[in-house]
């Protein structure tokens, strides 16, 4: 393969993730909406996590790579070929991840229209919140005082 692809959730029109019938282990499958399909076994899923929760739930941390090592013998119940993160200059990466979205323009021109999208069944039933009334107090922040990506406030609203 030699194409870059940039995925996003208006590109995707299914989604598929668990136990395969005879099988063991997790595993995904992706259909786009070209038809494509991507299929993600369990290791890479899981070194997919890691690596996201690492930028995430690091207070300075924007970048992370991964690459693929064959790890012999292998843990008993572990794939042989593992994703390991290896040390990387952070700035480098950054940059060819805005290369990716740079490339990803073209394609969001192609984005399905929203008839086109399948419709989401609205059955309240099957969905269950924890009402505040009843859960009691909020607990305060997972993660404790650390400052996360997600907790910093976009360069748009400061100022």
């Amino acid at each position: 393969m030699d194409f870059d692809l940039q995925l996003r959730n208006r590109h995707v029109v299914r989604l598929v993730l668990g136990t395969p019938a005879g099988g063991e282990g997790i595993q995904a499958r992706i259909q786009t909406n070209e038809g494509d399909v991507i299929a993600l076994e369990g290791a890479t899923l899981a070194a997919l996590v890691r690596a996201y929760m690492a930028v995430t739930t690091h207070p300075t941390l924007q970048a992370i790579e991964l690459r693929a090592a064959a790890l012999e013998p292998a843990k008993a119940g572990f794939a042989t070929h593992q994703l390991i993160e290896i040390a990387s200059d952070e700035a480098t990466l950054r940059a060819e991840l805005a290369g990716v979205a740079a490339a990803d323009r073209a394609w969001n021109e192609t984005a399905p229209s929203s008839s086109a999208l399948a419709a989401v069944p609205a059955d309240d039933d099957d969905l269950e919140l924890d009402d505040p009334d009843e859960a009691g107090t909020d607990d305060g922040p997972v993660f404790g005082e650390t400052p996360t990506h997600h907790g910093k406030p976009s360069a748009k609203t400061t100022g």
